[in-house]
């Protein structure tokens, strides 16, 4: 399984009610996003996630990851599903998703 699969596997278990719901298994998605090298393909797992933030927001935070140490945006969801990561750093094709779903933003 190449890693773009495995990301996609995880929201893939993410995204299903009976799919693996393991906190260990969901703090991986950010880890693997940043091996990674950024592609359509990887956008689009980038929008599945910040659709699905609420649901990483509970396992990838200050509690349970070292996300202090990472500049990536992905590592901050729980900041975004706050509403309270600055807009500009995220990147245009989850920036708006984001606005609308956890900054109060209509389109």
């Amino acid at each position: 399984m190449t890693r773009l699969e495995y990301l996609i596997n995880i929201m893939d278990n993410v995204e299903d009610p009976d799919g693996d719901h393991e906190p260990s298994y969901i703090q991986q998605w950010p880890i693997v996003r940043s091996m990674v090298s950024e592609n359509e393909s990887v956008r689009q797992q980038d929008i599945r996630y910040i659709k699905n933030g609420a649901f990483f927001a509970e396992w990838i935070n200050e509690e349970y990851a070292s996300i202090e140490r990472h500049n990536e945006w992905y590592w901050h969801i729980a900041t975004i599903v706050a509403g309270q990561y600055p807009l500009e750093r995220l990147p245009e094709h989850v920036r708006d998703i984001a606005a609308r779903l956890y900054y109060g933003v209509r389109a």
